[in-house]
């Protein structure tokens, strides 16, 4: 799953995917130009995975993805959740 966000002025910003059973999930975190600034991945199956990174204003992408990609047809509903500070 992809998500567009925008970010309006410097700000930590933090993302956090739960609920996802069985399934080790990734997150990586684009630039407007699709260049790859972070990714995390939960440990294990189930875990929860996030991440924090200082952003400066623009457009943002976070792409959600199980982190094998013989997994990649979930249909478990999960919880994403962003926060600027």
């Amino acid at each position: 799953d992809w998500y567009e966000f925008n970010v309006y002025q410097s700000a930590q910003v933090s993302a956090e995917v739960t609920g996802v059973l069985n399934v080790k999930f990734g997150l990586t975190l684009f630039d407007q130009e699709y260049k790859e600034l972070l990714a995390s991945s939960s440990a294990r199956a189930g875990e929860a995975v996030s991440f924090q990174q200082p952003l400066e204003p623009g457009t943002y992408f976070l792409r959600l993805a199980p982190s094998d990609p013989g997994q990649n047809n979930v249909r478990d509903k999960y919880t994403l959740r962003l926060k600027a500070q």
